[in-house]
């Protein structure tokens, strides 16, 4: 009915009168449909937007209780600061890597201590997780992180230099080092041999 109202208003030879007229059935039409229209938007909205439609797309983990919202919530973002302050050391040790690298590596070092745990749901135990191995994540920035970087920037300076200038290059930076260090690269180096 409104389309049909619609174009009996383009036919051009139309009488004012009777234009007026189809302007004011075509005002109550509309205001008649719209109360229906809006019903069935927000009904259609709702089929997206409810927590069981969210958690069926897996767009959230799970549902949160309006009761438990702050504590979960508290938690989240604790440990996503944690989990950014991780991060930026990783990126730090080697700017090369993503953030969402550095996320990935973070992640892994979990799953090696605690396996069976969800990442994304165990908020709680991320957090301590991250605190309890502070001196193991430094350690492990250190090792997986920043001595490769290192050493691919070592080989690439040295890369055009001679056998024999690189090795008093070597031989001159140890010998720079503390007592300590030497001793620690002779170890190394030679270890004790096992009778």
């Amino acid at each position: 009915e409104y389309a049909s109202l619609l174009n009996k208003l383009k036919i051009k030879n139309l009488d004012p009168a009777e234009k007026s007229e189809i302007e004011k059935t075509l005002i109550q039409r509309k205001n008649v449909l719209l109360p229906i229209y809006r019903q069935v938007g927000v009904y259609f909205a709702d089929l997206h937007d409810t927590p069981g439609r969210m958690k069926e797309k897996n767009v959230i983990l799970e549902k949160i209780s309006w009761k438990d919202s702050r504590r979960f919530f508290a938690s989240r973002l604790l440990r996503r600061i944690k989990e950014h302050e991780i991060i930026q050391k990783i990126r730090e040790a080697d700017n090369s890597i993503s953030y969402s690298d550095a996320r990935t590596i973070l992640f892994k070092w979990f799953q090696q201590v605690n396996p069976k745990l969800n990442w994304e749901a165990s908020n709680q135990a991320v957090i301590e997780w991250i605190e309890v191995s502070a001196g193991t994540l430094r350690k492990l920035i250190e090792t997986e992180i920043s001595m490769p970087v290192l050493l691919r920037s070592f080989q690439s300076s040295i890369k055009n230099y001679s056998q024999s200038t690189t090795s008093e290059v070597i031989t001159k930076f140890i010998k720079s080092l503390p007592a300590s260090q030497q001793e620690e690269i002779k170890k190394m180096l030679y270890p004790p041999q096992q009778p």
